[in-house]
């Protein structure tokens, strides 16, 4: 079962890691909100934001390839669903045309993926869930989030297992076989999903869970840090501020 998958580089020494789990949520909160409200046509105003997440991905000590792998997986359904902007034509002007706002979409999608990548990357995932119930974000959401991050290696460990047992008993066969039998394989890969998810969560009510995020590291906000993320933060500002003044 590979548990590191979300998270694989979480336990990296960097000040990046080292940092307040609530404050790596808030900087990245307000950075993704900057990049979704950015203008479709300022190139600028993106490069620049592509600058501060290298200069952070390099601070951060991540391998820079793994970022490009996992933000890539997710890519192809951005473009998907806003192709059709290249092909509407209907009341839009030069500056909103649609082959502008395509583009705007695309990259937009891109950067606020690597700066979510990049806080998963330097956050083990408990410390980010304890960072949300500490910033009273809703249980209910905290929890959805925790049994998806349980249950998605659950998921993937049933597929793994299932598509050797397919593999070996199919040796040899036709490409038509191997297809008639993919559909009872999805049936029979859910239901032991859910056999398991339900055995996990008997187990954890028979343990005392209650819905609340317990970690053994204890989370502390120091000074040093709320002025890193206020500098970050107004940088932030800064480059709109200029992108803007340039745009004019």
């Amino acid at each position: 079962m590979q548990h590191s998958y979300l998270d694989k580089y979480s336990s990296l020494n960097s000040a990046i890691h080292k940092a307040d789990p609530r404050l790596k949520i808030l900087v990245a909160l307000f950075f993704v909100l900057s990049i979704l409200l950015t203008n479709s046509g300022s190139l600028l105003e993106f490069a620049l934001y592509g600058v501060i997440i290298a200069s952070l991905v390099i601070a951060s000590r991540v391998p820079p390839l793994f970022i490009l792998k996992r933000s890539l997986m997710i890519i192809p359904f951005v473009v998907l669903i806003s192709l059709f902007l290249l092909f509407d034509r209907t009341g839009l002007s030069a500056e909103h045309s649609g082959r502008v706002l395509f583009r705007g979409i695309v990259i937009k999608s891109y950067l606020a993926i690597l700066v979510l990548i990049l806080l998963s990357s330097t956050t083990p995932f408990p410390s980010l869930l304890q960072g949300l119930q500490r910033l009273k974000i809703s249980k209910v959401f905290i929890l959805l989030l925790s049994f998806m991050y349980r249950y998605i290696f659950i998921l993937a460990d049933e597929a793994m297992r299932l598509t050797r047992g397919k593999r070996s008993r199919e040796f040899g066969a036709g490409k038509w076989r191997q297809i008639k039998s993919t559909a009872p394989l999805i049936g029979i890969l859910f239901i032991r999903t859910y056999e398991k998810g339900e055995r996990a969560y008997s187990a954890m009510c028979s343990r005392g869970f209650d819905g609340t995020i317990r970690t053994f590291n204890t989370i502390n906000l120091r000074m040093a840090e709320i002025l890193v993320g206020f500098a970050l933060i107004t940088i932030i500002v800064l480059v709109k501020i200029f992108s803007n003044s340039h745009a004019l």
